[in-house]
C-alpha cells in the first residue's frame, strides 16, 4: 500500500458494520496491506477477517500495554496511522492516541482516519472528536455526500472530509446458477421473490418495505419475502409478518447465502429508507441487474441521479411501495432496461481499484502532513 504500511493500525469495535469490514478486507488484501495490524476493542467476538491476526483488547487497561508495545516498534521520528472503523472504536482510541504520543521518542502523534457511515451523530462523540482533532492530523472518510454535509454542519472543515464510496464485486454475480439458487430457497417460477436490502434498520425503512410487500400479496399471488437474518430488526420484522398470517417469509442466515446470490435469485429488491441511511446494500443491488424499488429521499438520489435506474416510491408510504412493486413486476421490459443501465453505472462508480486508490491517497497525504485538497 505504501512504505509506512507497517505503521497502520486498523481499530474495529463491536459496532463496526459489514460494509466497513468489507472495506477493511479490501485494504488488507491490497499489496502491502498485510503488514498493517488489526486491533479489535471492547467485549464480544472478534470480526471475521481472513488471513488477519487480530489483537483483541477487552479493557481500557490493555490500551496502556498496547501503546507501550506499539510505540517501541516504530522507527524513530516516524508516525503511526490509526484507521478507526466505528464510533465505539473512536471512543476507545482517545486514550490510545495519548499513550502513543507520550511514549514516542520524538513526541510525534499518530495520524487519524475516521471511517464513517450512517447512523453517526457527531454530537454524541463531540468530546472524543475534539480531543483527537486538537492533537492529531485527521481525516473523515464519508461513504456518502449526505454524511459529509452533516459533518460540515458540525464545524468539521471541508478539507478534512473525504468522500470514498464502498466498492462492489461484479465477479460475485458471474457463474451463479439462478435456477439452482431458487430451488434451494423453495422458489418456483410462479413466485415473485422480493429481497429486503440490508442493513435492516428502522431508519433504513425495512418495516415500510415489509408492509408494502404484505399489501402487494393481496393483489398478486405468489409473493415471497427474502431477508437476511441480521440483527434485532430482522426478528421484529419476522414477528410483524407472523402477525399478518403471511406464510411467504424466508429468513436467510448470514452464512447461508451471500448478498450477491440473493440478488441473483430475487425478482425485485427493495430499499425504502426514511431519511439518511447506509447505501452499500443499494450499491450491490444496482450492480446486480436486479430491479429495485427505492424511496425517493435525498441520500438515495446520490446514487440514482440522473437515472432512471430504479423504481422510485414515496417516503414512508407502504401503499405507494406496494403500487410501485406491482408495476415493477408487471412491466418486466422497463425493469430490465433500468437494471441494465444501473449495472453500468454501479460498476463504474463502485470499483474496488478506485476505492483503494482513494484510501492510499489519504494515507499518503497524512504521512506527508499535507492537507488534502
Amino acid at each position: 500500500m505504501q512504505n509506512s504500511a507497517g505503521n497502520v493500525f486498523h481499530i474495529t469495535g463491536r459496532d463496526t458494520s459489514r460494509s466497513r469490514l468489507a472495506a477493511l478486507r479490501a485494504l488488507r488484501d491490497a499489496p502491502g496491506g498485510e503488514r498493517s495490524r488489526v486491533i479489535h476493542v471492547g467485549p464480544g467476538p472478534t470480526p471475521s477477517l481472513p488471513r488477519a491476526a487480530i489483537e483483541h483488547i477487552t479493557s481500557p487497561l490493555g490500551l496502556g500495554r498496547f501503546s507501550r508495545k506499539a510505540a517501541r516498534g516504530f522507527p524513530r521520528d516516524s508516525a503511526a496511522l490509526l484507521h478507526i472503523w466505528s464510533p465505539e472504536a473512536l471512543d476507545w482510541c482517545a486514550a490510545l492516541v495519548q499513550g502513543i504520543t507520550r511514549r514516542q521518542p520524538s513526541g510525534v502523534g499518530p495520524r487519524i482516519v475516521l471511517d464513517l457511515d450512517f447512523p453517526f451523530d457527531p454530537r454524541r462523540r463531540r468530546d472524543s472528536l475534539r480531543l483527537l482533532d486538537a492533537t492529531c492530523p485527521m481525516r473523515y472518510v464519508c461513504t456518502s455526500a449526505a454524511l459529509r454535509n452533516r459533518l460540515r454542519k458540525h464545524d468539521i472543515g471541508a478539507e478534512q472530509c473525504v468522500l470514498i464510496r464502498d466498492s462492489v464485486e461484479p465477479a460475485a454475480f458471474t457463474g451463479v446458477d439462478r435456477e439452482r439458487l431458487r430451488r434451494r430457497l423453495d422458489l418456483t417460477p410462479e413466485h415473485a421473490a422480493i429481497l429486503l436490502l440490508p442493513p435492516l434498520t428502522r431508519q433504513g425503512g425495512a418495516r415500510i418495505a415489509v408492509w408494502g410487500a404484505l399489501l402487494l400479496a393481496h393483489a398478486r399471488a405468489g409473493v415471497r419475502i427474502l431477508m437476511q437474518d441480521d440483527g434485532p430488526e430482522a426478528s421484529r420484522l419476522a414477528r410483524l409478518v407472523r402477525c399478518s398470517r403471511f406464510g411467504g417469509l424466508r429468513r436467510i442466515a448470514a452464512d447461508e447465502f451471500t448478498l450477491a446470490e440473493l440478488l441473483v435469485a430475487a425478482d425485485l429488491a427493495a430499499y425504502t429508507p426514511l431519511g439518511v441511511a447506509p447505501l452499500w446494500g443499494l450499491a450491490w443491488a444496482l450492480a446486480s441487474e436486479c430491479p429495485t424499488t427505492v424511496s425517493d429521499v435525498g441520500v438515495t438520489r446520490e446514487l440514482l441521479a440522473p437515472g432512471p435506474y430504479a423504481w422510485l416510491c414515496r417516503r414512508n408510504d407502504p401503499k405507494d411501495v406496494a403500487r410501485v412493486m406491482f408495476n415493477a413486476l408487471e412491466d418486466a421490459e422497463r425493469s430490465r432496461g433500468q437494471a441494465e443501465r444501473a449495472r453500468e453505472k454501479a460498476c463504474a462508480a463502485f470499483e474496488k481499484r478506485r476505492m483503494l486508490e482513494q484510501y492510499q491517497r489519504v494515507y499518503q497525504e497524512l504521512f506527508s502532513e499535507r492537507l488534502l485538497a
